[in-house]
Parts: C-alpha cells; structure tokens; sequence
C-alpha cells in the first residue's frame, strides 16, 4: 500500500490591524485546519466524454481544498462547483446537520489530488453543500464514503496526515 504524507501549510491574517498574511508554524496548523488536502474537482469521465461527443467543451476542473471528516458518513461538494461545472443532479439525499434536517441533491464527481501519488476517482453520488463560510472555504467534504476505499491517520505527533491507498 503506497503511503502519502501530507504536512499542511495554513495562511493567517494578523490580528494587528495591519492585516498581514503569514504562515502559521506547521506545529500549529494542523489543530487550526484539519485534515485538509490540496484537490480538483471535475465532471466524471462519462460526462466528459458526452459533452465532447455533443461538440461542447468541458468544464476545466476546479481547484481548491478538501477536508477529511470522520463524521460525514457521505462526501459533499460545494454547491457553487456543481453549477461552475454545469453538472446535473442524478438524485437526492436527506441529511442532517447542525441547522436541522434538509434535502441536498447528489451528483457525480471526479476527484483529483494534484502534486501526489494519490489516484483520481469518481463518487456517483457526492452531496451538494455550502462550503463557502468561515476562515478556510472548502469546495469539498471528503466523507466516510470515500474513506472505505484508503486508510487515513490523523498523526497528529507528527503534525501530518497519512494516507495509504
């Protein structure tokens, strides 16, 4: 089972009213940030491959961050990405959360890890969420459906993330 490490780099904003970005000490940004994770999300290779056989263009994939979330039993995806992509929903599902209980539409995703050994892979069903609040915005929520298929450890002696796939 090949091994990723994963050592993150978190940017503060100073307190000071000067306003200054740094780089918090990866001793500390671990317990700041979470487990998060450099990652593209796209359409699935099947979408791609019809809208090229309509003529169209797909969609180029679309960058930013992803938390890890032993307590998602189903990943999410920012609901922005979805309409970015012009993907079209294959379902729906309940869920709860901390507003109460809701209904979020499903669609399928391809996720991608630049800059690693990590392989891409495709979820039918990736829930669609706001991710967009707080410090650090997410465009995905990297669930326990997607957990099933690597082992992940929370190292946090060590100040890293370990993934084996």
């Amino acid at each position: 089972m090949p091994i990723f490490e994963s050592h993150i780099q978190v940017r503060v904003q100073r307190p000071e009213s000067d306003g200054k970005v740094l780089m918090m000490p990866p001793q500390h940004a671990l317990q700041h940030a979470g487990p998060i994770l450099q990652v593209t999300v796209s359409p699935t290779k099947q979408h791609i491959d019809a809208l090229i056989s309509q003529g169209q263009t797909p969609p180029e994939a679309i960058p930013g961050f992803a938390i890890i979330d032993t307590g998602a039993s189903m990943t999410a995806v920012d609901e922005d990405v979805c309409r970015r992509l012009g993907l079209q929903p294959t379902g729906s599902q309940k869920t709860a959360h901390a507003g109460g209980p809701d209904i979020r539409a499903c669609y399928p995703i391809q996720v991608s890890f630049p800059g690693t050994p990590l392989p891409s892979f495709s979820t039918p069903r990736a829930m669609s969420v706001n991710l967009q609040f707080g410090k650090t915005p997410y465009i995905l929520l990297f669930g326990r459906d997607l957990l099933a298929r690597i082992k992940f450890v929370y190292n946090g002696p060590a100040r890293r993330i370990e993934l084996a796939f």
